[in-house]
């Protein structure tokens, strides 16, 4: 298998961001022997998150500040392409994981926010942080309702405000990691009698797996994302607080169209899938695959 100084020129990575890549390329042939069976089975690579976790990895953008490795969307994209190379679905849902973190990191750094907003936003996402850090747990980032377009009108899973903090209600498509992580980071519109819904009531909150109300329904056979496990997230009168809020009111609409490069988190589980292709065909017309003729 290539190593990251077949494609990057190595002078320009930072030193710790080498470290995690070859440390990857360590883990990695343990990440390709479990790949089928996570595929087949349609599991989720439980595993290879645990091992994830024993290296410190599940923080990879979270600030440096804050316990994590304050690593930049670049950086973090390499290391994506990285486990890419070994095992399609844990690099996919890393990117979901990782994006719970990411939003709270980049949205609250781009310059559309006001200070207000900014002052009201650093609390928030710090408590998260910290516990992400601490708890080196997975999140899951799941957005998609089923045909419902949230670019164009506010989300569909709505909140309400309840004594000593809201209930949410509603249903996210497409929920990788469902039923494994430990948080679903749920992005939902705040609705008032006599409104109408507004983006700008769009409210972002961690839950937790076990909380009540909280299910996982629906099948997932897709062949090559087996793995991500990406049912349907149901939300019937999920309480949440204040404490669990990722960032105020109305800052993930107003920062999302300024965000195009989140779509960054996604592609590079393909580079490391397109990289693992390119270094099998080569192997193969060396005659160094096992199994095969030389």
């Amino acid at each position: 298998m290539s190593t990251p100084a077949d494609y990057y020129d190595l002078n320009r990575i930072r030193p710790e961001v080498l470290a995690v890549l070859n440390r990857i390329n360590e883990m990695g042939p343990t990440f390709a022997e479990r790949a089928f069976a996570i595929d087949e089975a349609a599991s989720f690579p439980v595993e290879n998150y645990r091992d994830l976790a024993a290296e410190g990895l599940m923080t990879l953008t979270v600030p440096e500040e804050y316990g994590g490795h304050g690593f930049s969307l670049g950086e973090y994209a390499m290391v994506g392409a990285e486990i890419g190379k070994y095992c399609g679905a844990t690099a996919l849902t890393f990117n979901m994981h990782n994006s719970t973190m990411m939003w709270a990191r980049f949205m609250y750094e781009m310059p559309h926010l006001t200070e207000t907003e900014r002052a009201a936003f650093a609390p928030l996402r710090e408590r998260q942080f910290r516990r992400a850090v601490k708890e080196q747990g997975i999140y899951s980032q799941p957005i998609s309702e089923a045909g419902q377009n949230w670019t164009s009108k506010p989300a569909q899973t709505q909140c309400r405000r309840v004594e000593g903090g809201w209930k949410i209600n509603g249903f996210k498509k497409f929920a990788s990691l469902a039923g494994y992580c430990d948080y679903y980071s749920i992005v939902c519109t705040e609705v008032f009698d006599g409104q109408d819904p507004r983006h700008e009531d769009t409210m972002n909150f961690i839950v937790h797996k076990d909380a009540v109300g909280l299910s996982v329904q629906g099948d997932w056979d897709p062949l090559g994302m087996r793995g991500t496990n990406s049912r349907d997230l149901v939300l019937k009168d999920v309480f949440v607080t204040e404490d669990d809020l990722m960032m105020p009111p109305g800052i993930f609409i107003k920062t999302l169209p300024n965000y195009p490069h989140m779509m960054a988190t996604l592609t590079p589980t393909y580079m490391g899938v397109a990289q693992s292709a390119f270094d099998f065909t080569v192997a193969y017309l060396r005659g160094e695959v096992p199994g095969h003729p030389h």
